[in-house]
């Protein structure tokens, strides 16, 4: 933004003038945006243009926006900056007005053509910042998903229509204020489908573990290992999650995931964290509270859990009863109940934020023999668990 600073901003005097404090503005902005603050650079950049107008801080809110990867508003602004303008411009205005059609072009977005009855009206858009506001008629880029557009003009009220972005053609959409809204159209919500793929790191804390002896074969006695309550220690994780929206209210997917639990009893017998490996069906109920930025939900995971317990557990087992042991796998079940963010940075790609509570629920066989001529000892453990769980991670959307 220093370039066109130097190349449009004339040099004034420090008089207290409308000009003069718009050039203060526009120097101000520029030490943000430089900074990487791109809001708050445009907000200097629009109130400089309230107090005096001029094509510089078209150019300038068009740059920023540029430099925030926000296309749709990018191209609005260097569109209008070069229309406004009586002089020549920089190179580079047109440079970056190529590179936000040509991310606009290729990638997840649609022109949209707005106009409203009556013309000159206020446009804004769920998802842009929330002073934006575009005068009719004006072509916008929405990127894929659903967005509401508003329109006012004067006293004549307001309009409101949903818009849903499935494919790059080009759209039309008339806003028709004083009017109503609009009959309901056929039903859309289906032909919205995004594949979405979320990392995720977990980490559960709080709860405890409870284990007890379910079955036994020629048992005479008891390790003390078999019946128990323990507190849960703090349990790293990593998972993966493939999303597929049904309707504009409903999702389900898969989610992989490891994790190493350790308990206090695990602490005082010395036995190393393993890997519990999951993987779980999930429905989720959603609802996106900015159209195209920002989703809430709550999941239900149901799946199953694997693991194959090292040899620390056999060590542990045997130093208690001083027999031959083995420990064989565990599998089980688990039932979590999910709450969530996701907010779109980018792109496709957005922030995943979630808050859960788990219960898990596993059986293993620990066979011990006193003697190479003795009988096996056969004894089924069952453990469950109750935890809670943060996770955050990054998601990317087809």
């Amino acid at each position: 933004m220093v370039s066109l600073v130097l190349l449009l901003l004339p040099i004034v005097g420090h008089a207290d003038t409308p000009r003069a404090a718009a050039d203060r503005l526009v120097l101000e902005g520029v030490k943000l945006g430089e900074a990487g603050r791109y809001e708050a650079a445009i907000a200097k950049f629009k109130d400089a243009e309230a107090r005096f107008p001029r094509p510089i801080h078209q150019c300038n809110i068009g740059l920023a926006y540029t430099l925030w990867r926000r296309w749709p508003e990018a191209l609005v602004y260097l569109d209008r900056c070069r229309a406004q303008s009586t002089e020549p411009l920089p190179a580079w205005v047109s440079e970056h007005t190529d590179v936000a059609t040509t991310a606009l072009e290729a990638g997840r977005f649609a022109p949209v053509e707005v106009t409203t009855r009556p013309q000159d009206a206020l446009v804004t858009v769920a998802g842009f910042l929330a002073d934006e506001q575009f005068t009719t008629p004006i072509t916008l880029w929405l990127p894929f998903g659903r967005h509401e557009l508003r329109a006012s003009k004067d006293k004549n009220g307001i309009a409101r229509r949903d818009v849903v972005i499935t494919s790059r053609e080009a759209q039309s959409v008339e806003l028709a204020i004083g009017e109503g809204d609009p009959a309901p159209g056929p039903p859309t919500d289906d032909a919205v489908l995004r594949f979405r793929i979320a990392a995720l790191g977990q980490f559960s804390f709080g709860g405890a573990s409870t284990s007890r002896v379910s079955q036994t074969t020629n048992v005479t006695s008891l390790a003390p290992l078999t019946d128990l309550k323990s507190d849960l220690l703090a349990t790293p994780g990593i998972g993966l999650l493939l999303e597929l929206p049904v309707t504009r209210w409903l999702a389900v997917g898969l989610v992989f995931n490891v994790a190493w639990p350790k308990n206090e009893t695990m602490v005082v017998g010395d036995i190393s964290r393993d890997a519990f490996y999951g993987i779980d069906a999930i429905v989720k109920a959603r609802w996106a509270f900015l159209p195209g930025r920002a989703e809430v939900w709550l999941g239900l995971p149901v799946g199953v859990t694997l693991c194959k317990f090292g040899a620390d557990w056999e060590r542990a087992y045997k130093d208690f009863d001083l027999r031959e042991v083995s420990v064989g796998t565990a599998v089980g079940w688990n039932l979590s109940l999910l709450a969530g963010l996701h907010w779109r940075v980018v792109g496709p790609l957005a922030v995943v934020l979630e808050l859960g509570w788990t219960h898990t629920a596993i059986a293993f066989d620990v066979t011990r023999k006193l003697s190479p001529v003795a009988p096996e000892e056969v004894y089924r453990i069952d453990v469950s668990t109750d935890q809670f769980s943060l996770d955050v991670g990054l998601s990317v959307t087809f």
